[in-house]
């Protein structure tokens, strides 16, 4: 059963607000429709207002498709729901500018990485794409008001780590593509590698070196972490993705 429940719980220091919680139910809502559902995040806007999953109205006879809504805390209202197709759950970041900004939404769930993008004002859709050419798990993204950034393993690898990282970046106002790179790769086997028993010979051949054991191996490479930085920079921005094996 899906249910939301808000307290009035002020904020610490907060010399605006009441000096002490009450712990006053301001609404609550039950609705038989989203059982089972959930959602990876939920996203703050400066309005005050809320991006989050809700549940459908639909017919109890049928399963209902996730929804995502702008509500609003202090009464529990939506301003607008709409269907949001795919296995979920999903995970929210706020993007484009203060004229138009946009609400960019991304599920790893099931066997594709799919992406949407929405006007925060009305939820139309502006964008999307789905069954991005990355292995879905653990595939972390950044958001800025020009771009949204991923990488990951390319999509079909049996073993995620010995094909390289892949970085995709594309426009957040249109969804055109602006980056499509292997960033890491190594093609080296592990055979070729404990060919090379000195560990500058090791290095020199793109293997690593395992000093406990005195013995060289292949790297596999995973993506870590991905940030976009430097807007307005005589080089644009700049899409910083972080590697490790």
């Amino acid at each position: 059963m899906w249910a939301m429940l808000l307290l009035l719980c002020p904020a610490l220091g907060s010399a605006a607000l009441a000096p002490h919680p009450t712990g006053t139910l301001l609404w609550s809502s039950v609705s038989e429709a989203g059982m089972g559902r959930d959602f990876g995040s939920a996203l703050l806007l400066p309005s005050g207002d809320v991006l989050l999953s809700v549940p459908g109205d639909c017919p109890q006879s049928r399963r209902c498709p996730d929804h995502l809504g702008r509500l609003r805390p202090s009464t529990g209202a939506l301003a607008w729901s709409v269907p949001q197709l795919g296995a979920g759950p999903w995970s929210f970041a706020l993007g484009g500018d203060q004229l138009s900004p946009l609400a960019v939404a991304w599920t790893t769930a099931g066997d594709s990485l799919d992406v949407r993008v929405h006007d925060v004002v009305s939820g139309q859709v502006k964008w999307e794409q789905d069954g991005l050419p990355l292995e879905p798990e653990t595939v972390p993204f950044a958001v800025s008001s020009a771009a949204v950034l991923c990488a990951g393993a390319p999509g079909g690898t049996k073993s995620p780590g010995t094909s390289g990282v892949l970085a995709l970046a594309t426009s957040a106002k249109d969804g055109t593509a602006l980056l499509h790179r292997t960033v890491a790769t190594d093609n080296t086997t592990n055979s070729g590698c404990a060919n090379y028993g000195q560990e500058d010979a090791c290095q020199r051949h793109g293997c690593a070196w395992i000093p406990q054991s005195n013995r060289c191996q292949r790297i596999d490479w995973f993506a870590r972490s991905v940030t976009l930085a430097g807007r307005g920079s005589p080089a644009g921005e700049l899409a910083l993705i972080a590697t490790g094996a």
